[in-house]
């Protein structure tokens, strides 16, 4: 098996003792109410260093071309997870259901920590971590920067900020659905065609845990009447911490 970006063997993706998190679950909990992007800014730059810090450790193997998929993945990947991050400051502000506002919760913590990861991987290659103006070429389908599968739109983003109570969470559900579609879409294709071990684990485990998040969406919205339809996710990739690769 594959081990993941820290050399360990990923637990289930589901539970809150994903590798990923902290000693302490409650250390980087946010609280349910309007926290200022500053704020989070700063939060991110927290998981970055330390993120950054666990990278050094990573092994400096020949660092891939700047067309290759690794690079193009990584690059492609930060900018995506930041418009995830922002989404879910804004459910942690405005939302109504703990079930929905725990989701946002988790989302920031991981996706803040794997943004760390992959900056320091790409400065360790010795690139920047600037997207590039065309994305996912690396995957021979160039599309605008701003046109990656599952980004929001700016008027979309606009709506997001101005719901409250079960309205946020429904459209917080909604748009996080399509989100991670499309980071399933691009990390699915990283883990089957990237030259580099890390990457492919990282992917891997980035596309298996937001399949299994559209699911769990899913469930909840029905289980707790929130006003959304998300058809089920096929979760493309082996589970990591099954032992299968």
């Amino acid at each position: 098996m594959k081990t993941g970006v820290d050399g360990a063997v990923p637990v289930d993706a589901t539970s809150d003792d994903v590798p990923l998190d902290t000693d302490d679950g409650d250390e980087f909990e946010l609280p349910h109410s309007g926290l200022a992007w500053h704020r989070v800014v700063i939060l991110v730059a927290a998981f970055a260093f330390l993120g950054g810090s666990f990278g050094y450790w990573l092994a400096h193997d020949g660092a891939p071309d700047s067309g290759s998929v690794d690079v193009g993945f990584l690059k492609d990947m930060i900018h995506h997870h930041e418009q995830a991050v922002e989404m879910a400051v804004i459910e942690q502000a405005n939302g109504a259901d703990p079930v929905v506002v725990g989701f946002a919760t988790e989302i920031i913590r991981r996706q803040s920590y794997e943004i760390g990861v992959m900056s320091t991987r790409l400065r360790d290659w010795g690139y920047t971590t600037a997207p590039n103006d065309t994305a996912m070429a690396w995957m021979g389908m160039p599309v605008p920067l701003n046109q990656m599968p599952g980004l929001a739109t700016p008027d979309e983003m606009q709506q997001l900020r101005a719901a409250k109570g079960a309205e946020a969470d429904a459209l917080f559900l909604q748009l996080m659905t399509n989100h991670h579609r499309g980071g399933v879409h691009m990390a699915t294709y990283a883990y089957e065609h990237a030259d580099t071990e890390n990457v492919r684990d990282l992917a891997q485990l980035m596309a298996y845990v937001q399949a299994t998040e559209i699911n769990e969406f899913r469930d909840t919205a029905q289980r707790n009447h929130i006003n959304v339809t998300i058809e089920p996710q096929h979760v493309p990739v082996p589970n990591p911490s099954s032992g299968s690769s």
